[in-house]
């Protein structure tokens, strides 16, 4: 999320090689929580465009590394859990709060979990991230794999996003 963010702020900006690996897999049309210093998108929404009452359908894949303050990722995962069933796929950078209520959404819903090694050093941040960071992978039933239609192709590409990343399938 935001640029110039604080280890403290809701809002932290995606690495930029991270989101370049998952670009090159999803090849994403929208970024659904961007401002407009650090959108990763052409197409993006940002606070003002309020993305949890705007349809995300129409993008293609949509990247979503949402605000992690207090109460927000539960609406945040409402929403893409939402989107998804209507058959739009969407990746979302996630702290690997593995305990919490809003995390029992990750594992019921998501596709694909990517469990990244190591602590994640946001953009605008001097140091690397308190906690683990998940990419989760949401999209329709059907969907068992991407970009192929091998299951197990999928997992190894996730896997290759960072050394030492671990994939959880869930279909």
């Amino acid at each position: 999320m935001a640029s110039g963010t604080t280890p403290e702020s809701a809002e932290r900006a995606t690495p930029d090689w991270l989101f370049k690996k998952l670009d090159e897999l999803f090849r994403f049309g929208l970024d659904a929580a961007a401002t407009a210093e650090n959108a990763k998108c052409a197409k993006y929404l940002t606070k003002t465009d309020d993305a949890l009452s705007t349809p995300w359908q129409g993008y293609g894949p949509v990247f979503l590394n949402p605000p992690y303050s207090r109460g927000q990722l539960a609406l945040w995962l409402k929403k893409t859990v939402e989107e998804a069933a209507k058959g739009t796929v969407v990746v979302t950078v996630l702290p690997g709060d593995f305990g919490t209520r809003w995390f029992a959404t990750v594992w019921s819903s998501a596709r694909f979990i990517l469990f990244l090694g190591g602590r994640v050093k946001f953009n605008g941040i001097s140091s690397a991230a308190k906690f683990p960071t998940v990419i989760a992978v949401f999209g329709p039933p059907e969907l068992t794999a991407y970009p192929s239609d091998c299951p197990c192709c999928t997992s190894r590409l996730l896997a290759s996003v960072a050394p030492g990343s671990k994939v959880i399938t869930n279909f």
